[in-house]
């Protein structure tokens, strides 16, 4: 007791000492030894258990350092024992000795005098402190580079980079004209990842992409010009989001002769292609309660469009319509049938709204679908571009309803604007895929004619 008032040793000497068994003792080695060995909930087995079992668990610390600490005394008084049998008088004794509570690196007391009620273990390793600001610095090494840098891990944003998609970078799918200094001589023309002459700024090019306003015009591709060293201009007119492919570090290279491999998956009546992204609104990476890939051209400010949970058709969200015009647009093949599906239904009484279906050439201008052929649950809309796939008076409040258009792309189709335009609607599972489509022909004869 009194080397642990005095600090010199821990309570749990006390405590291993009171459960040891006086006819079959352990051994102060074998309690040492079982500091780390306790139950799988980390704590400390019963008194009665082997010394195998987590009897002993983090009773005597074998890094505990048997250390008188500087103490101070601060009231005398008389103890019980007598100066000498010839004496009446007692030796005095402290009463009152409260010891260092803090010490630095040197093991000078530095946080004053007091009693001690619970001890901590303290690391000295040898080096220069740091402070705790700087926790986390770590220094890196670019290895494509070979620059240094030291970040404080704890404060870097990973964004959606983890160990799943390590090394993940984008790589241009498509090569651009050089004319390697010559005019006249076609002999040394190439094409070049990034031809000579070209400054390829990737903040500069990220948000541009074709689109339609909410009136309908299209948007003037953007051209991106640059000169070769032969003083000629050349431009093209490729967006950086349709030259682009994005691996991660577990790509494997491939050699020249495998140029042009493409894996295809045979078309049939069980395997079709959504080319519609994020069609059940389940993606919302930047948390913003907007699906990722779909455009709110919505003009009211106070607008609550967005995702909403619930009882949705499909996966865990659906899309909710206020005051909304909500639009994704889709690459397609002319001369096509596709069909678009989705299901929907009303929010309140009130709702109102529908889906339409708008085509587009390659310059993003409108086409007339006249003379083509559609069917299924849509018109054709007044200004011959597209179709009307649903009005808000063919849907209800108390269940989903699907709905679907099957339509042709004429010979100049491009893309096609899928929007959602509504107030009080909810919307869910889109699909757009091309139809394939079974030709029964009768061979005729001499005979038949």
């Amino acid at each position: 007791m009194k080397l642990r008032k005095a600090r010199v040793v821990p309570i749990g000497w006390e405590l291993a000492a009171s459960r040891n068994n006086a006819n079959n003792p352990a051994t102060l080695q074998e309690i040492i030894d079982g500091f780390d060995n306790c139950t799988d909930q980390g704590t400390i087995g019963p008194a009665s258990a082997s010394n195998g079992d987590a009897k002993w668990c983090h009773l005597i610390d074998p890094n505990w350092i048997l250390k008188y600490p500087d103490s101070q005394c601060r009231a005398v008084a008389n103890g019980e024992i007598r100066l000498s049998s010839l004496s009446p008088g007692r030796s005095s004794v402290c009463v009152d000795m409260p010891s260092c509570i803090g010490e630095n690196n040197d093991g000078v007391c530095t946080d004053g005098y007091g009693y001690c009620v619970q001890e901590k273990n303290a690391w000295r390793f040898r080096g220069d402190e740091c402070p705790a600001q700087y926790a986390s610095c770590l220094a890196f090494t670019n290895v494509d580079t070979s620059e240094n840098a030291a970040y404080l891990v704890n404060t870097v944003d990973y964004s959606v980079c983890n160990q799943e998609n390590a090394g993940c970078l984008w790589y241009r799918t498509n090569k651009y004209f050089d004319d390697a200094g010559t005019t006249d001589d076609e002999t040394d023309d190439t094409y070049e990842w990034l031809p000579t002459g070209e400054t390829y700024v990737t903040a500069a090019r990220e948000d541009d992409w074709q689109y339609q306003d909410s009136s309908g015009d299209a948007q003037v591709r953007a051209a991106y010009p640059y000169v070769s060293d032969s003083g000629e201009s050349y431009s093209y007119q490729t967006y950086a989001y349709e030259d682009r492919i994005y691996l991660t570090n577990n790509v494997s290279e491939c050699g020249g002769s495998d140029a042009g491999c493409t894996r295809l998956n045979k078309f049939d009546n069980n395997l079709t292609l959504n080319t519609i992204q994020n069609p059940s609104f389940e993606e919302d990476e930047d948390s913003d309660d907007f699906p990722d890939q779909w455009l709110s051209l919505t003009a009211v400010a106070s607008s609550t469009e967005g995702l909403v949970e619930g009882t949705p058709q499909d996966g865990s969200e659906a899309l909710e319509t206020d005051a909304s015009l909500i639009s994704q647009i889709v690459s397609l093949s002319p001369n096509n049938f596709y069909t678009l599906s989705f299901y929907a239904r009303s929010n309140t009484a009130s709702g109102v709204g529908g889906v339409t279906i708008v085509l587009s050439d390659e310059d993003g201008g409108s086409i007339n679908t006249a003379g083509t052929s559609f069917g299924g649950d849509c018109t054709r809309l007044l200004s011959g571009g597209g179709y009307q796939v649903l009005t808000a008076s063919q849907v209800t409040q108390s269940a989903w309803t699907r709905f679907d258009c099957t339509f042709t792309t004429p010979s100049q189709t491009a893309s096609t604007a899928v929007n959602i335009i509504g107030n009080d609607l909810l919307f869910d599972a889109f699909q757009l895929s091309l139809v394939r489509m079974r030709m029964h022909l009768r061979k005729v004869t001499a005979e038949h004619l």
